[in-house]
């Protein structure tokens, strides 16, 4: 793999089969660098990360979704409560949940 960079700046066409294979001939010998490409426990520690940043931005969206609820309902906890993902705040979600 080129490193897209080094391909934009070189002149010319890039989009066709020749040009591909002159991509690889230029590589080859060596006059572009070729893209960082780590190694499988890199590649699966950053998945673990995205996949868990994810998951987290995830739980701070549901949240937010259920205080804008309770706000609808005129129940504002987030005025009393500093943190919306609080343990007190789950311990009311949780008795509200039940009278139902």
């Amino acid at each position: 793999m080129v490193n897209p960079l080094f391909i934009k700046q070189l002149p010319g066409r890039k989009s066709d089969i020749r040009d591909a294979h002159w991509i690889g001939l230029v590589l080859m010998k060596g006059l572009v660098s070729g893209s960082y490409v780590p190694d499988q426990q890199v590649q699966s520690l950053r998945q673990y990360e995205r996949r868990y940043s994810y998951l987290n931005k995830r739980i701070i969206h549901v949240e937010q979704c259920i205080d804008m609820q309770l706000q609808r309902c005129n129940i504002r906890f987030s005025n009393y409560l500093s943190d919306i993902g609080s343990q007190a705040m789950r311990k009311v979600v949780k008795g509200i949940a039940n009278l139902r």
